[in-house]
C-alpha cells in the first residue's frame, strides 16, 4: 500500500519519531513525504520504506495519512488562512476519491468560536481519527458524528524497545529547552539556569540541555542562551535533535532526573523510566498527564519558582504507567492497518 504522509516537518523530535514509528509498525507499506525543504527529510534517510514524493510522482497513492500531534489549532488570523488553504486542498483530494485519515492528534488551542467552527469544517473532510487524550476525543466526536474516532496513548509510547539503550548511570540532569515565541523568555531562562547550577553544585553531575526542535521553533536558541547564563558552563552540554532521534534518546539514557518542558520529553521520561518534574507550556501536556493519572508535582512556564522545582525534583520518582499504555499506543497504526491496509 502506498501512503502519502502529511505531518509537522520542522526537525522536531516528537513529530519525526511519530512518523518513523508508524512506518516501522506498518513495514509492508510504502510512505511518501511531500516537502519542499529537503533538509526536513534527513531524519528519515535511514528508513527503508519512507521516500521523497518528488522522486516518485508516478506512484498511485492509496491513502493520505496525517501523522501529527498538535494538528488542529487556530490562534491567529494567519492560522485561519492556512486552515482554509488546507480545506481547499482536502476538497481536491476528496474529488479524487482518496481516503484520508488523521492519527495521533490533539486539538486546540483556539482563538474563538469561529476558529473552532472552521476546524470542524476541516475535520469533517477526513474519514478516520485517532487522538491521544480524552478531551480531543470528545471534541472531535461531537463535530464528526459519522466518522470513526478512537483514543489511544501517544504514538511515542510505542517506540520499539530496541531503539532504547540502557541507562548509563552517569547521573545527569536533563532539561528540554523551549523558546516561547513572540514574548520575552528572559525570566524563564534565568530560572532554568538556576536549576542547572543548583544541580551541578549539589550533585557534581552534568546538566544536559536538550533541543527537541532545531528548525523554526528553534530550541537551540533557548539552549545556548540558558547555557550562557549558567555559572558552571563547562558542566553543561547541549543535545540537539540532529539525526533520526537517536541523539536525543541516547543522551536521555545518561540522565537520572529530567525537567521536561516539551511534551515528548515528558513522554520519553515515562517510557525510559526517568523520574521527572514537568514545567508545562501547553494544555496538551496537562491533558495527557491527567489521562495517565499523573499525581506528582507539575509546574507552569509562566509562573514557576526555582526553589519549588528543585524541591519537587529531588523527591520525584519514576512514574510507572503499566505495559498496557505502551501496547495501546500501537493501536494508532493497528487501526490504519485494519481499516485501510487490508486487501492491499
Amino acid at each position: 500500500m502506498n501512503i502519502l504522509i502529511e505531518g509537522y516537518l520542522d526537525r522536531n523530535f516528537g513529530d519525526d519519531v511519530m512518523i518513523r514509528i508508524v512506518a516501522c509498525q506498518l513495514s509492508d507499506c510504502k510512505f511518501f513525504i511531500k516537502e519542499r525543504k529537503k533538509e526536513m527529510l534527513l531524519p528519515f534517510a535511514g528508513d527503508s520504506n519512507i521516500y521523497d514524493w518528488d522522486d516518485n510522482q508516478d506512484i498511485k497513492i492509496d491513502l493520505v495519512l496525517r501523522i501529527i500531534g498538535s494538528g488542529f489549532m487556530i490562534t491567529s488570523k494567519s492560522g485561519m488562512y492556512y486552515c482554509v488553504l488546507n480545506i481547499l486542498s482536502k476538497l481536491k483530494l476528496k474529488k479524487k476519491g482518496l481516503p484520508m485519515a488523521v492519527i495521533g492528534c490533539n486539538v486546540g488551542p483556539f482563538s474563538g468560536g469561529f476558529a473552532k467552527w472552521l476546524t470542524g469544517v476541516e475535520m469533517r473532510l477526513y474519514d478516520l481519527f485517532t487522538v491521544r487524550e480524552s478531551f480531543s476525543y470528545n471534541f472531535i466526536s461531537k463535530r464528526v458524528r459519522k466518522k470513526p474516532v478512537y483514543c489511544f496513548p501517544d504514538i511515542v509510547f510505542s517506540l520499539p524497545d530496541e531503539w532504547l539503550p540502557p541507562n548509563t548511570g552517569e547521573g545527569c540532569l536533563g532539561i528540554s529547552s523551549y523558546r516561547m515565541q513572540c514574548c520575552s523568555n528572559l525570566s524563564y531562562y534565568t530560572k532554568i539556569a538556576e536549576i542547572a547550577d543548583e544541580y551541578i553544585e549539589k550533585q557534581g553531575k552534568k546538566v544536559l540541555l536538550f533541543a527537541f526542535d532545531v528548525e523554526g521553533e528553534n530550541d537551540l536558541a533557548a539552549a545556548y542562551t540558558i547555557k550562557s547564563m549558567c555559572r558552571s558552563k563547562d558542566m553543561v552540554e547541549i543535545i540537539p535533535h540532529d539525526d533520526d532521534g537517536s541523539n536525543i534518546i541516547n543522551n536521555m539514557a545518561r540522565c537520572s532526573f529530567f525537567v521536561p518542558i516539551r511534551l515528548h520529553s515528558c513522554i520519553m521520561s515515562i517510557k525510559m523510566g526517568i523520574p521527572f518534574t514537568p514545567i508545562i507550556y501547553s494544555k496538551k501536556t496537562d491533558l495527557i498527564l491527567d489521562d495517565l493519572g499523573y499525581g506528582q508535582d507539575r509546574f507552569y512556564i509562566s509562573n514557576f519558582e526555582t526553589k519549588d522545582v528543585i524541591k519537587a525534583l529531588s523527591g520525584s520518582k519514576v512514574f510507572e504507567v503499566g505495559g498496557e499504555v505502551f501496547e495501546n499506543a500501537k493501536k494508532h497504526s493497528e487501526t490504519i492497518k485494519r481499516e485501510f491496509v487490508k486487501g492491499k
